[in-house]
Parts: C-alpha cells; structure tokens; sequence
C-alpha cells in the first residue's frame, strides 16, 4: 500500500519537472550546524584500532565495554564533539575472506572525513607522514570545494580524508 506521504512527493516531484525547477529549489529541513559526530568501525582488534586513533589523530580513550559471553568488545574514543566507537565481534570477518573483489568497489560507507583547520591540517599530514602511514596519493586541491585535501589509511585499510578550506 502506497502512503500518503508517498504520493504527495510523487505529486511535487512531477510538478516540479514539468514546471522545470531544479532539486536545489525544493525547500529542505535542515538538521542545523552539527556539534559533533558519530561513527563505528568493526574491526578485528580494538585495542589497536583504539590505539591508531589516540597515537596519530590524538583521540581521547572514553571507556571500555564487553558484550554478556564475550561476543563482541568495544572502545569509545572522542575528541572535541567528534565519537568514534571502534567494535570488535568474534563473528565479524574481512571481505577477502569471502570474496576475491576488491573491497573499494564494496557498496556502503567508502571513507570518513574531517574539516580540520589550515594550520592543523599541514600539521596532522607532517604527523602522519613521520609515522610512515600509508596515503592515497598526495596533498591535492578541490577548487569546487575550495578545499584541500588528504586520504590516509589507518591500521585496517579504512579510507580517512582530511580537508582545509582554500583562503579565499
């Protein structure tokens, strides 16, 4: 059964086409200016997850938790608003244990990102390089973004982008 709701975006849709505005005219809720944000990575080690992330991108060690049976452990890292929950579950497995395809090709979450300071940003790429991390490439620059930017992996192969506004 089709819902209200779905047939009055169907509805404004339509006419929106037929009237040729553009998607950008549609007005828009607006979650408001972040104060942070969230995300997980499951991974085969927590503790040394947790450890890259404190040791290279100074996170904070919050707390430490373990599932009733020792299914799964996890550790809690944040920094200035910013919480990363790093998840170990003996269940969990890497996808070159199931498939020979390439896991940049996986749908899903491709990288997380951070908007850092100019400053920060020359200062966390020099860091980074002095603890032989491994990058995607080199400093480039976004003119449509007016960023620059920079993909580091970390100690599982997870995509992580740095950027830094372009000064106008």
């Amino acid at each position: 059964m089709i819902s209200n709701r779905a047939v009055l975006a169907f509805v404004m849709i339509a006419g929106l086409a037929m009237t040729g505005e553009t998607r950008s005219d549609v007005s828009r809720l607006s979650m408001g200016r972040p104060e942070g944000s969230f995300f997980a990575l499951l991974v085969a080690d927590a503790d040394q997850s947790a450890q890259w992330y404190e040791d290279n991108l100074g996170f904070t060690f919050v707390r430490k938790t373990a599932a009733p049976g020792g299914a799964a452990r996890t550790v809690m890292l944040e920094q200035d608003g910013v919480m990363i929950e790093i998840i170990e579950h003996r269940d969990s497995f890497g996808l070159s244990q199931v498939t020979d395809k390439s896991a940049s090709m996986l749908r899903g979450i491709r990288k997380i990102g951070f908007t850092v300071g100019s400053q920060n940003f020359d200062r966390i790429f020099h860091r980074l390089q002095e603890r032989h991390a491994q990058f995607r490439g080199e400093i480039f620059e976004d003119e449509g973004l007016a960023v620059r930017s920079f993909i580091v992996l970390d100690n599982n192969g997870n995509l992580v982008q740095f950027f830094a506004r372009l000064k106008s």
